[in-house]
């Protein structure tokens, strides 16, 4: 039975694909609407392409004419040197090619695709392999460091890249991770208290705009003066000093404008 139902299906697939074939057959017969004659063609880009060169149409004269000109423009032979091994090198340009830079800066494809090794390149090779990265210096083999684990202690070691805290062990990994939603928790409820300490020391008024702003909407924000202490002291980071009430537009003006001006300074 399982074969008889194979071949059964076997016949029915290859009906499909002559059936598929005959449709083919009977789409890719065209007739060109310039010279009336009807061809078969195995794509129709082919068609396509009858259409557009056949010489009853009417634009082929003048995309004859175009192709000619382009082919007949007069050349000159320039003389480069290669940017790389300073070898000159001759090449046959038009003006315009000459002009908009369209031409080969290099002898050959082989000195194109070459790289010459610098002593920088060859330093900073030699510094990844043995581990120095940043200005650090070594601790232990190939990039990797000693770390002692959050929790119980143990040595391990890993690569510098790795942000990892934990020897691996699952315990470990799972005590982290509730340490640490804890911490994020704390951290939270002290922000929310500092930022109601400065709506009311501030009393309710912005301080660019000079706007009172109503308390119980999202558009007030205790906006942080030096941005720079958060990588070098958090704590003073944190302090109602370093903060200033503002509406949320005049935020975004501050923070646009410290935008532009690192924006201009790394320019200059």
């Amino acid at each position: 039975m399982k074969r008889a139902e194979d071949t059964g299906a076997i016949l029915v697939g290859r009906i499909q694909t002559f059936i598929y074939k005959l449709l083919l057959m009977n789409y890719m017969l065209k007739t060109c609407r310039f010279c009336n004659q009807t061809k078969d063609y195995n794509h129709w880009r082919q068609f396509a392409a009858h259409s557009t060169n056949c010489n009853f149409n009417p634009h082929y004269e003048r995309r004859k004419e175009k192709l000619r000109k382009s082919n007949t423009v007069k050349r000159k032979n320039y003389k480069f040197k290669c940017l790389k091994y300073n070898k000159i090198f001759d090449l046959y340009l038009t003006e315009s090619q000459y002009l908009q830079n369209k031409y080969k800066k290099h002898c050959s494809y082989k000195c194109s695709n070459s790289k010459i090794q610098t002593k920088a390149m060859n330093r900073k090779r030699s510094e990844k392999l043995n581990g120095i990265r940043r200005g650090f210096s070594k601790i232990s083999y190939y990039g990797k460091e000693i770390r002692y684990c959050e929790i119980c202690n143990k040595k391990f070691k890993i690569k510098k890249s790795l942000p990892k805290k934990t020897c691996g062990k699952k315990e470990c990994i799972s005590k982290s991770i509730s340490r640490n939603k804890k911490l994020n928790q704390r951290l939270m409820i002290i922000n929310y208290e500092i930022i109601q300490y400065i709506f009311k020391k501030y009393k309710e008024i912005c301080q660019d705009c000079k706007k009172k702003i109503k308390k119980g909407t999202k558009t007030y924000i205790a906006h942080h003066l030096d941005m720079k202490l958060m990588y070098v002291n958090y704590e003073k980071y944190m302090k109602t000093k370093n903060r200033i009430l503002l509406c949320s537009s005049c935020h975004k003006k501050r923070h646009n404008k410290e935008i532009l001006k690192n924006a201009i300074w790394n320019n200059i």
